[in-house]
């Protein structure tokens, strides 16, 4: 015959073994999971896929950080290999702008009627209509650009090869080469006149003899996309910079010259320097 004190023992034990069934039992259930259909909003239906499906066993803590840790490890290689594929479309596309401008010459759908672009490579302009006087303008072929992506620095001179003066040439955002109203002062120009007079932007910067150009002369005209800043030279040396701010809606500038008087002449390098 059992005594009280065994009978306890075993009432112990079963009680024991019951928890742990229990708790095995508790234990799947947070590890097999699935939706349930009891709670599931009648709109949703009961069609093919939904219902009361097990999920799989959910992974363990150390498999979930090391999913997440490499899905970061992808996604670093991913940003890395996109930034660089973007660093080398915008360097190429730097040389390519920077290619174009040092290629350019002037553009003979944008040449004042008095005037003649000579030569192959298109770099000599000559105001040859005789006994004429009046503005007279001519551009580029190729602008610069103003967006990301753009070269560095955009820098172009001319000879004066013959004539009298006055001459004016710079950065111009419209190609107007038909008229002859004075435009040079104008809004989104930059110029540099003969007579040693900067405009810049519709700016008057002042007139300065030493700054004053004649035949035989070589100037130029350079914008500095970095520093914002537009400068002139004069036979090698730096004459003026001043601050580059163009309208908010420019986006591209050409290179231009405007003649005076007949006879004139002038010779464009546009690089590489």
């Amino acid at each position: 015959m059992m005594d009280a004190f065994s009978s306890t023992n075993m009432n112990i034990r079963k009680h024991k073994t019951v928890n742990t069934d229990e708790e095995k039992q508790n234990k799947k259930a947070k590890t097999i999971n699935y939706w349930d259909s009891m709670a599931c909003d009648e709109c949703l239906g009961n069609g093919s896929g939904i219902g009361d499906v097990p999920m799989a066993e959910a992974s363990n803590d150390s498999a979930v950080q090391t999913s997440i840790s490499d899905t970061k490890k992808g996604n670093t290689v991913i940003n890395a290999s996109e930034r660089k594929q973007n660093q080398d479309a915008e360097t190429q596309t730097r040389k390519t702008a920077l290619l174009n401008f040092e290629q350019n010459y002037w553009d003979t759908n944008a040449c004042h009627n008095d005037l003649e672009i000579i030569g192959d490579k298109k770099l000599t302009v000559h105001y040859y209509k005789e006994r004429q006087t009046g503005l007279r303008f001519v551009f580029a072929k190729h602008p610069f650009f103003l967006g990301i992506g753009s070269s560095d620095i955009f820098y172009f001179e001319i000879s004066i090869k013959h004539g009298s003066c006055p001459i004016c040439f710079g950065f111009g955002a419209k190609k107007q080469p038909k008229s002859d109203e004075r435009m040079y002062d104008g809004k989104d120009f930059y110029t540099y006149d003969s007579d040693g007079i900067f405009w810049i932007n519709g700016s008057y910067k002042g007139m300065f003899e030493k700054n004053s150009y004649r035949v035989d002369d070589i100037v130029g005209c350079g914008i500095n996309l970095i520093s914002r800043k537009i400068f002139f030279t004069k036979n090698g040396r730096r004459m003026g910079a001043f601050d580059f701010d163009p309208s908010s809606d420019v986006y591209q500038l050409f290179p231009f010259v405007s003649l005076t008087y007949w006879c004139q002449k002038i010779e464009a390098n546009f690089g590489p320097f």
